[in-house]
């Protein structure tokens, strides 16, 4: 991807939900979300967003990964089949940022990790890249 820019920063990113060391990463379908919604479901969990920065044309890189464990709040199965049919683009078929925020009961460590983009580890990320060195 950031090939397609001969000059300037490129910054990419992705989330995956791991419980017990298993990946769960975007469902296939209604039934698949509706099993890992089930097996997440009052448990605790890990939020692992991944962030990988480039520098074009130089294509020096720069990562950082961002963890936060967040306990989804017990569903019913009522429930889980209503959110099972939305959400096939999310990791672990939950969006944390959801109106009302109806999954995550408790988290810790960063809540932005957990509904978008880790912005304590970007702003580390681009301290790292000398994104925000002043020139004199």
């Amino acid at each position: 991807m950031a090939r397609r820019f001969p000059i300037g920063w490129v910054l990419g990113a992705d989330t995956e939900v791991v419980y017990r060391g298993r990946v769960f990463g975007k469902p296939r379908d209604a039934a698949h979300a509706a099993r890992m919604l089930r097996t997440l479901s009052g448990r605790w969990h890990r939020v692992v967003t991944g962030l990988a920065l480039v520098e074009r044309p130089s294509n020096r890189l720069w990562s950082a990964t961002a963890r936060t464990d967040v306990k989804i709040r017990a569903l019913n199965p009522s429930e889980i089949a209503r959110y099972s049919k939305t959400n096939h683009d999310k990791a672990g078929a939950y969006a944390a940022q959801a109106r009302g925020n109806p999954f995550v009961e408790k988290f810790r460590g960063s809540h932005d990790n957990i509904v978008g983009l880790p912005l304590d580890a970007l702003r580390t990320l681009l301290r790292r890249a000398g994104v925000n060195k002043k020139k004199s």
